[in-house]
């Protein structure tokens, strides 16, 4: 006799493969009891970032410099993930202003080194908010974490946008609702916000 495995896979009538419909990512909650803390990045914090971004990511970053700019320009730019007082992982965003999200929908921001001209300030209402760039050594506490802090009043209304650039990564924005954009030259992807959606 087959294995159990074997037989079921050759079944004539297998049951339908479950598809899990997306999350909300604007009803993320934060667990209680989260073993990674998330804070702000430092200046200090962000050689480290880079460094683990590279190993998990990969591929053309932007660089230290461009990065340090960037988040001296808005403080929620650049988070730290920690666990057990090690960096795990990290999470960068570019907030954009109108001019900003403009130039991301049609392709010509230079996302390694965003013109000044495109970013939000703090006294700013985002018109869009842009993951330059996200990972984490295991599991991904840390990333929803900063997902509940996008639900405060200052963003709720900001759509998000990524760009995969693993197979990992465009899985988790799959599961989290990001959706691509058709013809963008970059594979942009879009999560448009429960506020957002004509109902």
């Amino acid at each position: 006799m087959a294995p159990v495995a074997t037989f079921v896979a050759n079944a004539l009538d297998c049951a339908p493969q479950q598809i899990r419909p997306p999350r909300e990512l604007d009803l993320v909650a934060v667990p209680a009891c989260a073993a990674t803390k998330v804070r702000r990045a430092s200046p200090q914090d962000v050689r480290p970032l880079l460094e683990l971004a590279q190993a998990l990511i990969g591929g053309q970053l932007a660089a230290e410099d461009v990065v340090r700019t960037v988040a001296a320009r808005h403080p929620d730019t650049l988070w730290t993930f920690v666990r057990d007082s090690r960096v795990v992982g990290g999470l960068a965003m570019l907030i954009l202003n109108a001019a900003g999200l403009r130039a991301l929908l049609t392709g010509t921001i230079d996302t390694h080194d965003p013109e000044e001209d495109f970013l939000a300030t703090p006294a700013e209402t985002p018109a869009a908010i842009y993951l330059w760039g996200f990972g984490q050594t295991s599991g991904s506490e840390g990333i929803l974490n900063v997902f509940a802090r996008l639900q405060s009043a200052l963003y709720a209304s900001a759509n998000l946008y990524a760009v995969p650039v693993t197979a990992n990564g465009l899985r988790f924005l799959k599961s989290w609702g990001f959706r691509s954009i058709a013809g963008h030259p970059r594979d942009l992807h879009e999560y448009v916000r429960l506020t957002n959606r004509l109902h």
